[in-house]
């Protein structure tokens, strides 16, 4: 009886311990010339079992879920899977004095208890019901790559042979609404565009969302098959006019779409939102160049330049993952570079060697663009730093032609066709409270309407 009476102090001890963490707490990331808010969630079950999430307020990103969270002796773990990281800490009076890891990324953190805890930005342009069309979610085979695709499909009310539109996110792992910072600008367009009658089929990136599939081996030739997959869902669908469906394209998503309606005649038109028109080594190239020089208002050093340029010579010529690895180190000179920035060079390095990103530098959408016989609408923001939007607007009519293709280049505007006052405010997304400047739907909703 005594040993089942410590069993029980025991357990209240523990349930106890993890209560003291429970609520938000709070602290700040030393970056290079910034400084980014964390916040830690913790919650405990009537068991004393500790769960928590994690929030970026600077990002206006909320609620990541993390894997784990564990107290013992005094020593806080949590770890989250969805964007690699983890946190380890100790608990000193109202404070955890611990270090966040991301990637091989490791810098010191720590955490205060707050009073308020902060919450999710409320964007105005996130469309919120009841909505004026009809609303499904769905879900879509895609057999080439052996898994089901999840997204939402709207619809005007009582839909006759209504145009359509699939949305393709850009690079990385997004859900449906390309949801980023808080904002969600697949979700606005699709509202825009099914309010003027167009039907919209917006979809969850495999391996994310409600999405089959592993997005970590996923790369841009993969990714066109589940957009076809869903654009053959499309097409089944009543009150679709067959004649009249097309792509809308953000980023990578753009050239993704260049590459399917190449070689499909059933595509009806191209919207291309700050989509790349050349070769993926020149346009993450002069990425570099623009980011650097909105970062610090100088231009990228030559020998930064350099190593750049050696990074994707290599990507280039390489014939496997391991021997690339061993390539960049040395162009990087990995050994050498001082031990707080190693880190953040063996998480570049690592990103480099990903299917993903060998094939997007090796990427040319040069064929596929002369191939192209529908009528595109390109688009680009004058202060876009990741995508050059004079240069690649400029290059798509010099391929198709200006009869087949109309361009805008927006002064004012960023990547995600946000209004900023210059290119590095433009990098911040989630400072700006627009989502997507009225102009630009307006625009695209025209053009479709225009065909």
């Amino acid at each position: 009886m005594k040993r089942a009476i410590w069993l029980l102090f025991v357990a209240a001890v523990a349930v106890a311990a993890s209560a003291q963490l429970t609520g938000q707490w709070t602290g700040s990331l030393k970056l290079p010339g910034a400084s980014l808010r964390l916040n830690l969630n913790f919650t405990t079950d009537d068991a004393g079992a500790l769960a928590a999430t994690l929030d970026s307020p600077d990002q206006n990103a909320y609620g990541i879920e993390c894997d784990k969270a564990t107290l013992a002796e005094g020593r806080v773990e949590v770890s989250v899977g969805k964007i690699g990281a983890s946190y380890s800490g100790t608990v000193q009076a109202d404070s955890i004095v611990g270090t966040f890891a991301q990637g091989t990324a490791k810098m010191p953190l720590t955490l205060r208890r707050v009073a308020v805890p902060s919450k999710r930005a409320e964007r105005e342009q996130t469309p919120r019901p009841p909505f004026p069309y009809e609303v499904s979610e769905v879900k879509f085979a895609n057999p080439a790559g052996g898994m089901t695709l999840a997204g939402t499909l709207t619809m005007p009310k009582e839909a006759r042979n209504v145009p359509a539109v699939v949305m393709i996110t850009g690079s990385g792992p997004q859900n449906r609404d390309e949801e980023i910072m808080g904002h969600c600008p697949f979700a606005v367009i699709a509202d825009h565009l099914t309010r003027q009658g167009i039907a919209v089929l917006r979809y969850d990136d495999r391996g994310t969302g409600s999405s089959g599939g592993n997005f970590a081996t996923a790369t841009t030739t993969t990714l066109a098959t589940d957009a076809r997959a869903a654009f053959d869902y499309l097409a089944t669908q009543p009150g679709i006019d067959k004649k009249r469906m097309g792509y809308i394209g953000h980023s990578e998503g753009g050239t993704i779409a260049f590459l399917n309606a190449s070689t499909d005649k059933r595509v009806a038109f191209v919207v291309a939102l700050a989509a790349p028109t050349m070769k993926g080594s020149e346009i993450l190239t002069r990425q570099n160049e623009m980011i650097y020089e909105a970062a610090t208002g100088s231009a990228l050093p030559a020998t930064i330049r350099q190593q750049v340029v050696d990074m994707f010579a290599a990507i280039e010529r390489s014939t496997s993952a391991e021997a690339l690895r061993g390539e960049l180190r040395q162009i990087l000179k990995a050994d050498s570079v001082p031990a707080a920035q190693r880190g953040n060079v063996e998480q570049q390095i690592a990103a480099a060697c990903t299917p993903w990103y060998i094939e997007f530098v090796k990427t040319d959408p040069t064929a596929a663009l002369r191939a192209l016989r529908c009528p595109i609408l390109a688009l680009g923001g004058s202060l876009d730093v990741q995508v050059d939007a004079r240069a690649c607007l400029a290059r798509i009519t010099k391929l198709c032609g200006k009869k087949r293709v109309t361009t805008k280049e927006y002064p004012g505007l960023n990547h995600l066709f946000q209004p900023c006052d210059s290119s590095q405010t433009g990098l911040n997304y989630g400072a700006i409270e627009q989502t997507i400047a009225p102009e630009v739907l307006s625009d695209i909703s025209s053009w479709i309407l225009g065909r």
